[in-house]
């Protein structure tokens, strides 16, 4: 046994040398083998590295350059594959998905040292689009579907408009003072007018008071900003210059302009660079005057004296309605061989005018008949009688209707008077204004004169006995 194992141990003995170097190999091959082991598991433990996301880089003067990739990134053996992913088009690398709608639509931007701009593909182009689409039919789903494209149509255009086109045609009626009782009841007719046709949509403006003219004018230039139709006007001065250059902003802009009640100077609408005559709605205010005046003569003799009563109320002095109504006494009074005795101005109301016929009446003793332009000074007038104690043998006649002139024709205290339908005036000028709105421009404004009806109102057309 002892020789047996100094057999086996001198058998294995290895120079040492030998062994030494044996002994380094297999370390070297242990390290290998661990190494290859730690690189097997890293490998199937760790995702690969994505390639590099493409991008523009701007150049100075701020034209793209072409694609480029980071330097430190390139290798001879990725080159080629990053560039081709820098295009493109390669497969790119699956990202985890946004946590929110807005990241899902918000493209990436990546910096090298310049500025960059990232290269947006066919496909995020379609999931903004297709994002956008959920999002708007969120917003309809939440909102009422019929006021919300309202609304927004609406806003975008008041980004281009300061001032927004009516939805539907908006016609203004201008008027005079709303405690004079004409204009108070043209102002109810077109009302009603108005809702009954549900046709357009209807603004009235009274003017604050008989002598604000520039009232008028200014509400002229708002119903051009906002962009009527058409406009109806009855002028409180038909010479003023100011309310002239206001109609001729109306008519430059393509509106519709009626006058009514009293026409427009000829002369004042000239310098103001419009025609001299404009669309007028109104009665044939001398044909109405000889109608009363008739009436009156019927029961005087030739060579009666008789007086002339101007009414000066809202603004009727010197106007063209009370000219030819004038003009309309004076041709019966020729015709019938009549004297004219006095002209008499009433002053702005009834009391003015009691008192200045009251004085005449004491001047002209023998005064057989009173004519009156307007029921304003007629009222005064028989009131003046009344107090003179000389009613019944001065008879009176007038223009003009008012329910206190309605109860004196009744009461037989006034022999007749001329109904003109007043307040039914705006609403023939707003038909005549709109009808006019719908032909060309050139012939919106063209000089038309429409004929109101009028009739002369007596004891038995109100219901009572002669």
């Amino acid at each position: 046994m002892a020789a047996r194992h100094e057999y086996s141990a001198k058998t294995l003995a290895l120079p040492k040398r030998t062994a030494l170097t044996l002994s380094g190999s297999l370390l070297f091959l242990l390290a290998a083998l661990m190494l290859a082991l730690s690189l097997a598991g890293c490998k199937s433990s760790t995702p690969p590295i994505p390639d590099p996301p493409a991008y523009v880089a701007l150049g100075e003067n701020g034209e793209a350059n072409a694609p480029q990739a980071h330097q430190a990134d390139k290798t001879p053996g990725q080159e080629n594959a990053i560039a081709t992913a820098m295009l493109g088009q390669t497969r790119q690398p699956a990202q985890a998905a946004p946590d929110t709608a807005s990241d899902a639509a918000e493209p990436q931007q990546y910096a090298t040292g310049q500025e960059m701009i990232p290269v947006v593909t066919a496909q995020a182009t379609a999931d903004a689009a297709a994002l956008a689409a959920a999002q708007s039919a969120t917003q309809m789903n939440s909102t009422d579907p019929a006021a919300l494209p309202a609304q927004t149509n609406q806003t975008a255009q008041e980004q281009i408009l300061p001032v927004t086109a009516p939805a539907r045609p908006l016609a203004g009626l201008v008027l005079g003072p709303f405690s004079h009782l004409p204009h108070r009841q043209m102002a109810s007719e077109a009302r009603k007018y108005a809702k009954s046709l549900d046709e357009f949509d209807l603004e009235v403006i009274h003017a604050p008071n008989a002598g604000a003219v520039q009232a008028q004018a200014a509400a002229i230039v708002k119903l051009v900003e906002q962009r009527a139709t058409a406009i109806a006007l009855a002028p409180l001065d038909p010479y003023s210059y100011d309310l002239a250059q206001a109609i001729k902003k109306a008519v430059d802009s393509g509106i519709a302009v009626m006058t009514f009640d009293q026409p427009m100077n000829s002369e004042t609408l000239t310098a103001s660079g419009l025609p001299a005559e404009l669309p007028f709605a109104g009665p044939d205010n001398r044909a109405g005057a000889e109608l009363a005046a008739s009436q009156l003569a019927s029961g005087l003799k030739a060579g009666a004296k008789v007086a002339i009563v101007e009414d000066e109320s809202m603004n009727m002095a010197g106007s063209a309605s009370t000219a030819a109504r004038l003009q309309g006494f004076e041709q019966v009074l020729r015709a019938n061989s009549l004297k004219l005795a006095v002209t008499i101005s009433s002053g702005p109301n009834a009391e003015t005018a009691g008192e200045a016929v009251s004085a005449q009446l004491r001047n002209h003793r023998d005064l057989q008949g009173i004519l009156v332009t307007g029921p304003t000074a007629a009222y005064g007038t028989v009131l003046a009688l009344e107090e003179a104690k000389r009613e019944g043998r001065v008879k009176v006649a007038a223009y003009g209707i008012s329910p206190e002139l309605e109860d004196l024709v009744l009461e037989g205290r006034l022999l007749g008077t001329i109904d003109d339908f007043q307040q039914n005036w705006a609403v023939e000028a707003l038909k005549n204004a709109l009808e006019n709105s719908g032909k060309p421009q050139a012939d919106r404004n063209a000089g038309t004169r429409i004929t109101l009806p009028q009739t002369l109102i007596k004891k038995a057309e109100l219901g009572g006995m002669d």
